[in-house]
């Protein structure tokens, strides 16, 4: 009869060597990278479409109420940049959108409170406009939120365009206390500011970069930013690409 002795066990028996450790752990680490990294791209897109979704629904209900109503109503973007100095305080710039309305004696009124778009959505100017076309514009106004009165400190229909000159480049527009971007309803539920467009970004756009959408060849320009395009008639048409919004801004 054979007899084996520990030695002999103990001979027999393998292990990783340290270069075998460290290949494993390498391959483990970039399988995390790409895991983490394709999470956080879908995490990121999510929150764009919730926040296209939450705008298109703000709109779709500016021009109903416009309709019932028969009266103006305009779909107002935050503009001001006040409360940036108080990190307790909700960000509203280019975050926040309510919608108001011109009653019967000519004064403004808040029709909703408002809502936010999601955190790190942002809704992007330079994205919206488009060269040539209809612009953007901003209104200075008080909204009480305790009254749901507004104050009016433009003359109406007297906003500032926010505008691209020949070279793209975007003329100076700068955020300020109680400025608004401002969509308008008409009471039949026309749009009077037709062929804008509405597009929302994972991050605040400077003026001229709309560009951004092909700065990278490798990159998916509807992971980047995400909106839709108002018609005349009211209704929308929701970007399909990046592409088209870069279209839509040449």
């Amino acid at each position: 009869m054979k007899v084996f002795t520990t030695s002999h066990f103990r001979n027999k028996k393998s292990g990783f060597t340290l270069v075998e450790l460290m290949v494993v752990i390498m391959i483990i680490s970039i399988l995390s990278g790409v895991v983490l990294s394709a999470m956080n791209s879908s995490d990121e897109s999510r929150a764009l479409d919730a926040g296209v979704t939450r705008m298109d629904s703000l709109f779709s209900l500016a021009r109903s109420a416009a309709i019932t109503r028969k009266q103006t109503v305009r779909v107002l973007i935050n503009f001001d940049n006040s409360n940036i100095a108080y990190p307790n305080k909700p960000q509203r710039m280019l975050r926040y959108a309510t919608i108001v309305y011109l009653d019967d004696d000519d004064e403004w009124k808040a029709y909703t409170e408002g809502e936010f778009l999601p955190d790190g959505i942002y809704f992007t100017p330079a994205l919206s406009t488009k060269s040539g076309g209809e612009h953007l514009y901003t209104w200075t106004a008080n909204i009480n939120e305790s009254t749901l009165k507004v104050t009016d400190t433009d003359v109406y229909d007297d906003g500032s365009p926010y505008k691209l000159s020949g070279n793209e480049d975007a003329v100076a527009h700068s955020p300020g206390p109680n400025k608004w971007y401002y969509f308008e309803f008409a009471p039949n539920g026309t749009f009077r500011n037709p062929g804008v467009g509405v597009v929302l970004a994972s991050a605040i756009v400077q003026p001229n970069a709309h560009l951004m959408l092909n700065v990278d060849g490798d990159a998916e320009p509807s992971d980047m930013a995400k909106g839709f395009v108002v018609f005349r008639s009211g209704k929308v048409l929701h970007f399909q690409s990046g592409e088209q919004i870069k279209e839509g801004n040449s």
